[in-house]
């Protein structure tokens, strides 16, 4: 989520946001960490849209 104090980057978010359980994986579905891959949100959270594209 964006944070007024943090500084913004471009393709990127600023900062976490309370109660979202989100991981990065990839191909093989292994989590990963300092690498490209899949951005996947594990659990919902209130307030959450159906759907992201």
């Amino acid at each position: 989520m964006g944070n007024l104090i943090l500084p913004l980057k471009p393709t990127a978010f600023s900062d976490t946001c309370p109660g979202i359980d989100a991981d990065v994986f990839n191909e093989n579905g292994e989590s990963i960490r300092n690498q490209v891959g899949e951005l996947v949100i594990k659990k919902p959270w209130i307030g959450m849209t159906r759907r992201f594209f």
